[in-house]
Parts: structure tokens; C-alpha cells; sequence
């Protein structure tokens, strides 16, 4: 999906995450988001409404990240199952890229280039295997007959996070624009996290984040109309830090900027010290 953005958009999101100027040598990592906008229970209630289990119903990012102390390269992929009932057809929206970002000033300038594919790549399976996993009816449609590659470029902005009082916060702002028309969205809001917890037995810690962001999809198409659109996104995220090792669980609403539809997710990231986490959207 198209995926993070908790956001700063991208938490701990709408790929990017902030530098650690003060880092000393190079440091390397890899983060990981799923997104479903089915609860984990599946149709049982739970506090927030479950997603409709179609549009954007299920997405997956991974970045490799490796950094210095004059700033960072990264290589982000996301995967977004996209299905219209009501039109009877799905389909799959890949994006990759890489990316460099510099530090400058208080803002952390990220640039990077890749590409943005519109097809079938296994989304079918993966929503239908989640669906077995739950007990729940699978969804079976055709996949779109729209194919098409096009080239994308991606800027990015993020403050450097202040912290004051227990509190840590920042701003950020991601732009996607894939050339030639297509699936093209523009991401910026700010985060706070609060309620940091260190266990005393051993290095672990865990803290409460909230994120706030303006989402706006553009330039879609026949097949991603339906699908995407614009509005205020709210997050909340809980997240576990262990060594080096940091997890969060995440539920958001209006993510792809559609009928404030809910997202529930995780995130896992090994790495990069203490640098404050962008949620991939």
C-alpha cells in the first residue's frame, strides 16, 4: 500500500527516517511495517472500526538504512494490495527507491529516485493466506488489466526532534511524485512521543507516540481512484524497545486518505541506534 509515515510519515507515518547527526562512524539497519486495515481479531469488535477489508486493505515496507555522520542512504520497498468489490477487480502497486539524506541546519533534505509498478505481484495470496489465518471468507477477483512501470521521485524534510520536559516531538514532510502520470502523494505533519518507561532490570523501554498528518493522493487513475484521496491522518503507537531491537504496534485512521478508514500495524526495526523512527506510508 502505498504505506510512513508512528508518522512521522512515517512513528517511531507517510521512508525516511531522521539522521543522527551526533552518530559517530557509519551505522546500518532495516525496518519493517505491515498494515492492515482489518483488526488483529478479524471481525470481532474491538475499539476502533474495522477497516471495509477492501481499497487499500493490506501494505508492506522494508528499508535498509546505512548512515554517518555526514548523512544516510536508503533503499525503501513498499507493496500495497489494492481490491474494489463494488468494480470486481484488484491490483498491485509496487514502489521502490533510493534515496540520500543530508543534514542541514535543524532539517534533515532527503532526494531520491525509483520507480512505481502497477500489476499483479502476489497481493492475492497475501491478503487470502491473512484471511485463512483468521477463519474469514476469502476475497477471489481478477487483477486489473492496467499494467504500466513509470519513474518516481521522492523529496523529503524532517526536523531534527526537540525534546523538553519528557517529551520528544518534530516535524516531517514526504512528497512521492511518479512521473508521467500516475499515483502521486504529498505527506506533512509532526509527532510527539510521551510516556517513556526504562525497565530497571535490564535495557529495555517502552513509550507512547501520536502522530498527526495532512495526506493528499493525486494524479490516480482509473484503477486507484476509488481507492486513495486526501484528509487529516491520526496515528497512536505504542512502542518496545530491547537492545537494539525496537517493535511497535500502531493503529491510524485515514492513512491513504479514504473515508477515514482504520489501519492497524507493526513495526520492527533492528539498528540505527537512537534515531527517531519515520512511519513508511
Amino acid at each position: 500500500m502505498p504505506g510512513e509515515r508512528l508518522s512521522g510519515p512515517e512513528l517511531i507515518a507517510g521512508s525516511q527516517e531522521i539522521v543522527d547527526r551526533g552518530a559517530r562512524g557509519g551505522t546500518s539497519g532495516l525496518s519493517f511495517q505491515y498494515l492492515n486495515d482489518n483488526a488483529p481479531p478479524g471481525n470481532l469488535p474491538t475499539l476502533v472500526r474495522p477497516g471495509p477489508d477492501d481499497y487499500v486493505t493490506t501494505s508492506f515496507w522494508i528499508q535498509y538504512q546505512n548512515r554517518s555522520r555526514w548523512g544516510a542512504h536508503a533503499l525503501d520497498a513498499t507493496l500495497m494490495v489494492l481490491t474494489n468489490r463494488n468494480q470486481g477487480y484488484r491490483a498491485d502497486l509496487l514502489r521502490m527507491s533510493v534515496s540520500r539524506r543530508i543534514p542541514v541546519g535543524r532539517i534533515d533534505w532527503g532526494l531520491g529516485v525509483g520507480v512505481s509498478a502497477m500489476g499483479a505481484f502476489g497481493g492475492h495470496a497475501v491478503q487470502n493466506w491473512y484471511h485463512r489465518l483468521l477463519g474469514v471468507d476469502q476475497i477471489h477477483l481478477d487483477y486489473s488489466r492496467e499494467r504500466e512501470i513509470k519513474p518516481m521521485v521522492v523529496v523529503m524534510g524532517n526536523t531534527r526532534p526537540w525534546r523538553s520536559i519528557g517529551l520528544e516531538g518534530g516535524f516531517f514532510s514526504r512528497l512521492t511524485q511518479v512521473l508521467g502520470g500516475g499515483p502521486s502523494d504529498f505527506r506533512g505533519g509532526g509527532f510527539v512521543t510521551c510516556c517513556r518507561f526504562r525497565s530497571k532490570s535490564g535495557p529495555r523501554a517502552v513509550r507512547i507516540r501520536g502522530d498527526l498528518a495532512w495526506v493528499s493522493y493525486y494524479s490516480l487513475d482509473n484503477v486507484t481512484r476509488s481507492m486513495f484521496g486526501d484528509g487529516l491522518s491520526k496515528s497512536l503507537a505504542l512502542i518496545l524497545r530491547v537492545r537494539g531491537a525496537e517493535t511497535a504496534v500502531r493503529v491510524s485512521s485515514n492513512e491513504f486518505g479514504r473515508d477515514d478508514v482504520a489501519q492497524f500495524g507493526l513495526l520492527i526495526r533492528m539498528g540505527l541506534g537512537s534515531v527517531p523512527t519515520v512511519f513508511q506510508r
